[in-house]
């Protein structure tokens, strides 16, 4: 199985990679990288695509032939913009959406808790009332293209 991995040189990306060379996966996998990250990923024996998530081109070429695609690439540290977190966590989400719509390959989306709950309110889906004001789900829902959610229970 051909599996394309973003966000690979980070936390759970790794983690990602490493279960895949321990399912006997040869190479573990194809990792979306930008080029600093490329020593990481080959560490684990995956092969680096050096790119950008939130370049289609980029997204062409790296999911060519591929069965899955693992999407774990993320902002979340707090020094980025919020045009910086749209552009990367909305636009590469999106990306991912349409690459494997695309190619018919089965996405896997990855995200941390840290991003979808607030430390206040915790929404229990993209779609329920208290997901109207949390970001990460308006991000969300407008990278695969859903209206905002309706008032009221789901």
């Amino acid at each position: 199985m051909r599996v394309l991995v973003t966000g690979a040189a980070g936390l759970v990306g790794t983690h990602v990679l490493d279960a895949l060379r321990s399912r006997g996966e040869q190479p573990p996998a194809q990792a979306l990288v930008r080029e600093h990250s490329r020593a990481v990923v080959e560490a684990f024996g995956a092969e680096a695509i050096v790119g950008d998530v939130t370049d289609q081109s980029t997204w062409q070429r790296a999911s060519q032939g591929v069965d899955a695609i693992i999407h774990a690439a993320a902002l979340v540290a707090s020094h980025d913009s919020f045009d910086e977190f749209t552009q990367v966590n909305v636009g590469g989400t999106r990306l991912a959406i349409e690459a494997a719509r695309r190619t018919g390959a089965r996405l896997i989306h990855i995200s941390t808790r840290t991003i979808r709950f607030s430390p206040f309110r915790a929404p229990t889906s993209t779609r329920g009332p208290s997901a109207r004001r949390n970001s990460w789900c308006k991000r969300k829902r407008r990278a695969a293209g859903s209206p905002s959610p309706r008032s009221g229970p789901t």
